[in-house]
């Protein structure tokens, strides 16, 4: 996995993708990859305690379509955005 962005805070809920996420996969797709994007959060138990036990909850996998593929092609920040 690659993890491009993180950060913390106490809320329940996944965050919203930041850029770094669409960047890396809409990148791989310049060389033949098409990735498939999996969210995911981390929630410590105790998280001021070193080596706390930890949750992790996963999102649906994301797929990149077609339509977000063309409008990488012909406008990368667009593409990005709509990812």
């Amino acid at each position: 996995g690659i993890f491009p962005e993180g950060g913390s805070h106490d809320r329940t809920s996944l965050l919203p993708f930041k850029s770094g996420c669409a960047v890396f996969a809409l990148g791989a797709t310049e060389h033949d990859v098409k990735p498939i994007i999996i969210p995911f959060g981390l929630t410590y138990f105790h998280g001021h305690h070193f080596r706390s036990r930890a949750h992790l909850e996963f999102g649906e996998p994301l797929e990149i379509s077609d339509d977000i593929l063309e409008l990488y092609q012909s406008d990368r920040k667009a593409g990005i955005k709509s990812l």
